[in-house]
């Protein structure tokens, strides 16, 4: 039976998650996630992708992507590809890292960006891979264990360390994280 096309357009919004094959671990290292976010990066110069929001589990990952070009095959293809083969090279492995296809949901921005800012961020919370609780600055601190990664910043015209430079809509614009936020799990 053939796979469902999937339905692409320029300015498409998408709530996109991989999870690693037989759920195994596709993050083992900090230098994994910071490797994943440089092809984040990368796909945002190479294929005009704006990732608003992320969050790298152990297993998993969700994002919160845009597409100005309507490009979303190109995009996965560069991220997830390009970071299996660097994950297999450098592990000696070889075989599929994640599981089946990526999962695109096509999301209605202007209605859902918040609900799903918050659904991706709390995601660690949801799955009780990490305990809510606050330092003096507001941000989650660490429990022990390995790391998880959420935040937003890649657009275009955006680095790393800095916020993206569109947004989608005002209403999104309320529920805004301005740094890569790191903490620690288990």
């Amino acid at each position: 039976m053939a796979r469902p096309l999937r339905i692409t357009y320029p300015g498409a919004f998408y709530h996109e998650t991989s999870q690693g094959y037989e759920r195994k671990d596709v993050f083992k290292s900090k230098r994994d996630r910071e490797k994943f976010l440089e092809y984040f990066e990368s796909a945002t110069k190479r294929y005009n992708a704006v990732i608003h929001v992320f969050c790298l589990m152990d297993n998993h990952y969700h994002l919160l992507l845009e597409t100005p070009s309507g490009n979303l095959p190109q995009i996965m293809q560069h991220i997830n590809g390009a970071y299996t083969t660097y994950f297999n090279v450098k592990r000696g492995r070889f075989g599929h890292l994640f599981q089946g296809r990526y999962k695109a949901i096509l999301v209605d921005i202007d209605e859902y960006a918040k609900e799903l800012s918050r659904y991706i961020h709390l995601n660690p919370v949801r799955a009780n891979w990490l305990k809510l609780r606050r330092n003096m600055s507001g941000r989650a601190i660490n429990l022990s264990g390995s790391e998880i990664m959420c935040g937003i910043g890649f657009s275009p015209t955006a680095t790393i360390s800095g916020p993206p430079t569109s947004r989608p809509s005002p209403s999104y614009q309320a529920w805004d994280y301005r740094t890569i936020e790191t903490v620690a799990l288990r």
